[in-house]
């Protein structure tokens, strides 16, 4: 075989390698659903949003704004996983952002990666 096929080989295991570790790191963040969050909400809000970052995420740091803003008139717990990686574990976040909707105590879903404001708005009025 040719160097050039390796390098296409290659490539395309990674590429493989990097969507298998996705979709296994959402089957363990959505293993979360149905869980007691009421130790990471506001006491009495019957909707809250609990945002896991890390202040060195690309996307994270795109979110921000948006999180703060919606902080102001919406119940959001921020969660620093590099300063607060008990939390996180407990509630199976394995990549940075992930964001859990929960109702009522419970994490009733969960969303992997930079989310728009409009879908976290959402979670509010559902």
């Amino acid at each position: 075989m040719s160097a050039a096929t390796f390098v296409l080989v290659g490539v395309v295991g990674v590429l493989l390698a990097g969507a298998a570790m996705q979709v296994w790191m959402g089957f363990q963040a959505k293993a979360a659903k149905g869980r007691d969050a009421s130790h990471l909400t506001a006491a009495g809000a019957e909707t809250s949003l609990v945002w896991f970052h890390s202040p060195t995420c690309g996307p994270c740091r795109a979110m921000e704004p948006t999180i703060h803003e919606l902080a102001k008139s919406h119940p959001v717990r921020i969660v620093d996983v590099s300063k607060d990686p008990e939390t996180a574990m407990a509630m199976s976040v394995m990549a940075t952002p992930t964001t859990l909707v929960v109702k009522e105590g419970k994490v009733v879903d969960v969303m992997l990666g930079a989310v728009p404001r409009g879908r976290l708005e959402a979670a509010f009025t559902q």
